[in-house]
């Protein structure tokens, strides 16, 4: 996703920048901890030790501040998906382990910012550039997971190899984001650890790609 730019004035000196990348990390600590109800620009002031003239240098509110942490903190999960590109490694395993791989790869990126990532799926709903954004960069993760797959086509059987590795990823995507906003137990009684999730997830995903598909039976005329 390209960086949409929100601050006034962009740090130059080195010792103003470390104090903004201080800023910003302690931004997404705040949302990990507190959510969007606890970021305030007083609450990452005492967290980042700045002034607040330090963060209305740079930026002009509470909401340009936010956008400024989210960014950046979606800049920094966005490394994670070069995973994905990593050809010659994952070209050399089976298909089956290369599915688990890349839903993996996406699980992985979610749940180590787990706190931050709950925050921003309960807060997309009623903010339309937060909604915006992530669904600008969770597109992008779709089309490198799916370029991934694709390479693979003729190994996954079924008539539309791409439209199964994209509601493939869309599966992969909804149910990490269930887990992480409102827990494992959420909608099942059975609790489940993060491992736990990530490996049922992979064994899905192997199922739904790799198991030929067998369209219904006709409904038979006789009574």
């Amino acid at each position: 996703m390209e960086p949409k730019t929100v601050l006034l004035n962009t740090p130059q000196q080195a010792r103003s920048r470390d104090s903004w990348n201080r800023v910003l990390e302690a931004g997404e600590r705040i949302l990990e901890t507190s959510g969007y109800k606890g970021f305030t620009i007083g609450a990452v002031c005492r967290e980042a030790s700045v002034s607040v003239d330090a963060i209305y240098a740079r930026v002009s509110g509470k909401d340009a501040l936010f956008l400024a942490v989210y960014e950046n903190a979606l800049a920094e999960m966005a490394v994670g998906q070069d995973a994905l590109d990593d050809s010659m490694t994952l070209d050399a395993l089976p298909i089956d382990e290369l599915v688990r791989r890349a839903v993996t790869v996406v699980a992985d990126i979610f749940l180590e910012r787990a706190g931050f990532v709950r925050s921003i799926v309960l807060l997309s709903g009623s903010h339309e550039a937060v909604r915006q954004h992530g669904s600008e960069w969770t597109r992008e993760l779709g089309h490198r997971f799916a370029r991934l797959l694709e390479r693979r086509s003729t190994e996954i059987p079924h008539a539309d190899a791409r439209f199964v590795v994209d509601a493939c990823f869309r599966t992969v995507f909804s149910s990490i984001a269930i887990h992480i906003a409102y827990g494992s137990d959420f909608v099942s009684e059975h609790g489940q650890t993060d491992a736990q999730f990530v490996h049922e997830l992979c064994e899905t995903a192997v199922r739904y790609l790799l198991c030929e598909y067998r369209a219904p039976e006709p409904a038979s005329d006789s009574p």
